[in-house]
């Protein structure tokens, strides 16, 4: 069963709330990862202290693996908090109804042991 934009907007934002908890000195964003292995989107709470090692939340995972679909979701989602969303791994595409790119991070493993 596929899950309508409503749903996964709704459940994501559920999920949101539950784990944000607003602390001094702390750094809060929703991450959008493009997994092209598996062909989903995850969302993730990214939470980093200024003296602590990040902690991502895993919040939910799309599996329609299209764009338009994903784009009405953020949407919905942006309506909704105020948190920064960050992109990884989407390699400049374009959303398809703004035609916008998409800028983001892209997410080398070999870069982040090197440093």
């Amino acid at each position: 069963m596929t899950e309508s934009v409503k749903q996964a907007s709704e459940l994501i934002l559920k999920r949101l709330s539950a784990g944000f908890a607003p602390k001094l000195n702390h750094r809060y964003q929703l991450m959008v990862v493009d997994n092209v292995y598996d062909q989903t989107y995850n969302f993730f709470l990214d939470i980093q202290h200024k003296r602590n090692r990040r902690r991502s939340i895993p919040l939910h995972s799309i599996t329609k693996y299209e764009l338009q679909f994903l784009e009405q979701v953020i949407k919905q989602i942006k309506a909704n908090t105020k948190l920064t969303i960050v992109y990884i791994n989407f390699h400049e595409q374009r959303w398809p109804l703004s035609q916008r790119i998409i800028y983001g991070r892209t997410y080398d493993d070999n870069k982040q042991r090197r440093s």
